[in-house]
């Protein structure tokens, strides 16, 4: 870090495609540091399928991560978007052993929160 104010405006003067071209042919290990828009955008990040549409209850449809790991019997896939804040409280709570009456005096305390109620 301590050269980075010197480094900084000489890196300013030419593009990265510049950089990257001339240093590859110098034998130098490099690679541009994309932006997420630019990794969304990449060919090989479409081939693998590592950006998914889903449909998400508030926002619509939302462009997400995809899984990385690829197995051959088992793939997986992004079937949903992530939950929201307290989605499945009640859900968990039941299957933890709390009965209707505990849950809502949870819910009602404030201990926990669901988001549809």
């Amino acid at each position: 870090m301590r050269n980075r104010e010197a480094l900084e405006p000489l890196f300013r003067t030419r593009t990265t495609e510049e950089w990257v071209r001339d240093l590859r042919e110098a034998d130098i290990l490099c690679a541009p540091i994309l932006s997420y828009p630019e990794i969304a955008t990449q060919e090989h990040v479409a081939h693998r399928g590592m950006v998914v549409e889903v449909v998400h209850p508030q926002v619509g449809t939302a462009r997400v991560a995809g899984i990385p790991i690829r197995l051959g019997e088992t793939p997986g896939g992004i079937r949903r978007p992530a939950p929201l804040p307290g989605e499945h409280t009640v859900e968990i709570l039941r299957e933890a052993g709390y009965d209707e009456a505990a849950i809502g005096d949870l819910l009602k305390s404030g201990v926990v929160r669901a988001w549809n109620l």
